[in-house]
């Protein structure tokens, strides 16, 4: 009897043991179902940012808006071209002349090989209070942890978010964004000038200025006095708007400002933006530029640009996009 019971036992006992494996076999199988659940939630993620900074007739660079211009073209070309969305786009394009640097320089991409890098002049040395402000973080700051490595101070400001993605010892991180005017009604964004005196920079004469603050550039220019302005050695930044008829006149002033203390010297478009198009114009809503202080060297001006050396497109699954002009 005794044997009969030890038999049960130890098959209980074995059962015991295949339901203990099946138990970790289940877990197992859940894992991997919670896996594949997170990658298709990423995917479905991906998907939509994809779609969103891809829509169709973004796609196909303006196709409506081409169509739309060319029949124009072809049957009321004066509708066109005399046109105040005309005219203040050629304006814009006549100041976004680039210039080319006859004293010897180099060049240099910095950042991530796509949105959040730019093209720069290499001329660092000169930088003697090695200071660096970058307006707009977001979720990369590769280009400001260059600077970082070579010595610069980092003085970044985004209100947007709560601190950078990574830390470094020589980032200052300020939850304030930044504006043309002082205004009241949002103490979370500051002048320029007030962060220049909060950083005691007042009298700093190379300061470099990386800007990507989704249109708040152009009240910054407009607003900011010469003086100040030419405290700036190189600016980076990104230009929105420009298909926004409302802001072209904005856009004019900012650029015809910026033009009497400073030169640009490398455009790029950004390939997420959406284009239009508009009698012999090709117009993109946002671009990368790079401006060096008109003093500091001697210039020429340039016939012809094509855009291109140097740069990364801003979405790598998109068509890079070329700013170019000829006489």
């Amino acid at each position: 009897m005794f044997g009969y019971f030890k038999d049960v036992y130890d098959r209980l006992v074995h059962i015991e043991g295949k339901l203990d494996g099946l138990q970790n076999s289940c877990n197992e199988i859940k894992g991997v179902c919670n896996e594949t659940r997170i990658r298709v939630t990423h995917m479905e993620e991906r998907a939509n940012l994809f779609w969103d900074r891809t829509k169709p007739a973004e796609m196909m660079y303006g196709i409506e808006a081409y169509i739309q211009n060319d029949f124009l073209m072809k049957n009321n070309p004066e509708q066109v071209l005399q046109s105040d969305y005309y005219k203040k786009s050629a304006m814009i394009k006549d100041l976004l002349k680039v210039y080319r640097i006859v004293d010897e320089h180099s060049w240099l991409h910095i950042g991530s090989n796509g949105d959040g890098g730019y093209v720069i002049v290499n001329d660092l040395d000169k930088y003697e209070s090695k200071v660096l402000y970058g307006f707009g973080v977001s979720d990369d700051v590769s280009f400001e942890e260059y600077f970082a490595d070579k010595g610069f101070e980092i003085f970044l400001y985004d209100h947007t978010v709560a601190a950078p993605p990574i830390e470094h010892p020589r980032f200052h991180f300020n939850k304030f964004g930044v504006i043309g005017k002082k205004d009241i009604n949002q103490p979370e964004l500051k002048t320029i000038e007030e962060i220049m005196n909060d950083n005691n920079h007042a009298d700093c004469k190379n300061i470099f200025l990386k800007c990507d603050i989704e249109g708040y550039e152009i009240g910054v220019l407009n607003n900011l006095a010469e003086d100040k302005l030419n405290k700036f050695a190189q600016i980076v930044f990104e230009l929105h708007y420009l298909t926004d008829i409302d802001k072209l006149d904005e856009i004019n002033a900012a650029l015809s400002k910026l033009n009497k203390t400073h030169r640009l010297v490398h455009v790029h478009i950004n390939n997420c933006s959406r284009a239009t198009y508009i009698g012999d114009l090709m117009v993109s809503d946002a671009i990368e530029v790079t401006y060096v202080r008109a003093s500091d060297y001697e210039f020429e001006t340039m016939d012809s640009y094509v855009s291109g050396q140097f740069d990364y497109k801003n979405f790598y699954h998109r068509p890079e996009r070329i700013f170019a002009y000829s006489k």
